[in-house]
């Protein structure tokens, strides 16, 4: 894409399309076990929509690496432990989130996949990591 001819939003809207476009041949239905888990993440549309509506400081380049999420997700490092749903009301069928690490052109993000109380595991999304400070 050639960022001289569009806007930044134009931009976004449209690496969002080609990126979903290829998620529905090359990553909907697929699975990656994680020994940490025991068991497969499933890839859903909702999880790569999540993804690419996700802000982020390279909001592109995020998106970018939605194309290669299967292969990322087999060898990110996971971060222990699991977090509860907070939003139990909202998310009911979530239990916890579990988060992987990356990094988005050097910056700290994560890979986020929920578990729901049926014993599914999910891609959610790709986000900033967000670390709470002291104090």
């Amino acid at each position: 894409m050639n960022s001289d001819l569009y806007t930044q939003s134009e931009l976004f809207h449209l690496s969002r399309k080609q990126v979903l476009d290829y998620a529905k041949t090359n990553i909907l239905g697929k699975k990656v076990f994680r020994k940490e888990l025991g068991t497969n993440i499933e890839f859903t549309k909702r999880g790569i929509k999540e993804a690419l509506s996700q802000p982020h400081d390279y909001y592109l380049e995020k998106n970018e690496l939605v194309k290669n999420i299967v292969a990322i997700l087999e060898t990110a490092p996971y971060k222990e432990p699991p977090v509860k749903n907070k939003k139990a009301g909202k998310k009911s069928h979530v239990l916890k989130y579990h988060y992987f690490s990356l990094l988005v052109k050097n910056v700290p993000s994560q890979i986020v996949v929920e578990e729901d109380k049926y014993g599914k595991f999910t891609f959610y999304s790709i986000s900033r990591e967000y670390i709470e400070k002291a104090g």
